[in-house]
């Protein structure tokens, strides 16, 4: 199933379920996570995965309900965030030092919410910034001052949103416009040398661009294709970096502050449509979402939580 897949057609099966929860289930000590994860919740569709380590789970999305669960280490599921806000779910960021969950909802707007809890902290309609435009809020990344750099999909654009939930417009250019039914700016990592690492889909590209002077973007020279690029992780030194491209997740080394990198990895995922990745901070894992079943309409109440086996493991 192609990546190339159409934004209308998602946005057409979207709908809103669940509710409150005044605390997350477990606690911070649990088993050592397995190399994989089955679990069940029927026509969930997890685009987007994150693990947090203050309770030793992950954190997925739901591209049909807009809920957000956690699944424990045994593949048990649980809804945790099912504010109303909330349509789409698809990317998901932990930030530990604040505290905070950051989800994207598809429909133009981005969340924070409590770790211990699962409650609000804000929501922001990003949709407000660049009114008629078509929005498809995939992914994002926080910085170290713990503000989030968001991508859209339908427009050529990045946003950024403070940790106090104000927003703005940090990178626009419509040399990464796309056609309607393709997909655009996805995946996103932040360098810590002051640069973000973007997945553009449909260009089958990597993009570089500097935090200070971001007109200054240039593409990644990679030492192999890349197919429909979606979900990515840096590693903590910032010299590799895996990414889902098709059915399989491949990882590249960079020694030149990624003006250029070589492939090391190559994992076949197989027909499952994996989206995002995500680290316990020493294995790499990847979510099957099989969001081609909800895009004709079939049902799937199965999906896998995989560790992506590493040539050269790193610090993620």
């Amino acid at each position: 199933m192609t990546k190339k897949f159409s934004i209308l057609i998602l946005s057409a099966v979207i709908f809103i379920a669940g509710c409150k929860k005044d605390s997350l289930p477990g606690g911070p000590k649990g088993p050592q996570l397995p190399e994989q994860i089955n679990f069940s919740e029927h026509d969930l569709f997890p685009e987007g995965l994150a693990y947090d380590p203050t309770h030793n789970w992950f954190f997925v999305s739901s591209a049909a309900f807009g809920t957000v669960g956690v699944v424990t280490a045994d593949g048990t599921w649980n809804p945790v965030v099912t504010d109303d806000k909330l349509t789409s779910t698809t990317g998901l960021k932990v930030d530990k030092v604040h505290h905070r969950l950051w989800v994207c909802n598809v429909e133009g707007g981005i969340g924070a919410y409590d770790l211990n809890n699962g409650q609000r902290i804000f929501y922001t309609d990003l949709s407000m910034l660049l009114p008629g435009e078509p929005l498809f809020m995939n992914d994002e990344v926080i910085d170290p001052d713990g503000n989030a750099y968001v991508t859209s999909s339908a427009a050529p654009v990045i946003f950024k949103v403070s940790k106090n939930g104000s927003a703005s417009v940090f990178f626009k250019d419509n040399a990464f416009a796309v056609n309607p039914d393709e997909f655009g700016f996805n995946g996103i990592q932040y360098n810590s040398s002051g640069y973000l690492l973007v997945a553009h889909t449909a260009l089958n590209q990597i993009i570089k661009i500097p935090i200070n002077n971001p007109s200054n973007y240039k593409a990644v020279q990679l030492g192999a294709g890349l197919s429909f690029p979606d979900g990515m992780l840096l590693s903590k030194d910032g010299k590799q970096l895996v990414v889902v491209s098709d059915d399989k997740v491949l990882s590249f080394i960079s020694k030149d502050q990624w003006e250029s990198a070589s492939l090391s990895t190559s994992f076949s995922t197989g027909p499952v449509f994996a989206t995002s990745l995500t680290s316990d901070g020493k294995r790499v894992y990847v979510v099957y979402c099989h969001l081609d079943k909800l895009l004709s309409g079939q049902d799937q109440d199965d999906y896998t939580i995989q560790e992506v086996p590493l040539k050269n493991p790193d610090k993620f």
